[in-house]
């Protein structure tokens, strides 16, 4: 077992035995990791001195190559995001964003782009630097694209034409098509305008998207399309869009 000192974004914190937790991990180093800290329930319950989901830390880490589970030894927190755990509908988005950026990520796998992408929402959210509607869309589309479920959409499927009316999704082929090849088959209807947003966002450096806006019939079709993607092809079902919808919240 050998020790590492590494950042890393906590995504999930559950009890284990009646003083450690168990820690889900965004590492800058090693990727999503899964890790227990022992005797962390018993550190005083102020700021920082339990470990809490979407904060930023640096990690001391034993990373054990046979096992799954490895060891925090010691961690330091570096960012809290105090304004974030103010606000019930930031700590809703945070919440989301984390899950989601667990539910894509394979276990020890580095991901410089979304760990990129992560750090910077979460400092947009905590600033108010961005509308939070327009944030998890564009969170979504990077987070799909930068581990590998955002389709390519720029042409049918089928025969290879144009974007001008848009692109019908057929769950049985999971290929994308036109309406003049799909049409009435499609089981889902991408817009023009949101394929054209879509590929502006995966393509784009996230500091020039602070700008961007979107409507809300096109934002609608595009949170439409990814929760699609994530049913049918990446097979989850993410908790926090489910509660957001029942306390019809920010997403």
């Amino acid at each position: 077992m050998s020790a590492h000192i590494t950042d890393g974004v906590i995504l999930k914190v559950t009890d284990l035995r009646e003083t450690s937790l168990l820690l889900r991990i965004f590492t800058e180093k090693f990727g999503k990791i899964t890790c227990q800290i022992k005797g962390a329930r018993g550190m005083r319950a102020s700021q920082g001195g339990i470990p809490q989901i979407f904060s930023f830390n640096e990690f001391v880490v034993h990373i054990h190559p046979k096992r799954d589970v490895h060891l925090v030894s010691e961690y330091d927190l570096r960012r809290y995001y105090s304004h974030i755990r103010r606000d019930f509908e930031k700590i809703t988005l945070a919440s989301y964003l984390s899950e989601l950026t667990d539910s894509l990520l394979e276990e020890n796998s580095p991901n410089p782009d979304l760990y990129g992408d992560l750090l910077k929402s979460l400092d947009f959210i905590d600033k108010d630097a961005m509308d939070p509607k327009l944030l998890a869309r564009i969170f979504e589309i990077r987070a799909m694209q930068s581990s590998g479920f955002l389709p390519e959409l720029d042409s049918c499927d089928n025969c290879r034409g144009n974007l001008a009316k848009g692109l019908y999704y057929d769950n049985a082929s999971s290929n994308f098509g036109c309406p003049a090849c799909l049409g009435g088959k499609g089981e889902f209807l991408i817009w023009p305008g949101s394929i054209k947003f879509i590929n502006r966002i995966r393509h784009d450096e996230f500091e020039n998207l602070l700008r961007i806006k979107i409507g809300p019939v096109i934002g609608k079709n595009i949170k439409d399309f990814f929760s699609m993607i994530m049913f049918h092809e990446a097979k989850h079902y993410l908790k926090t869009m489910s509660f957001a919808h029942k306390v019809k919240q920010v997403l």
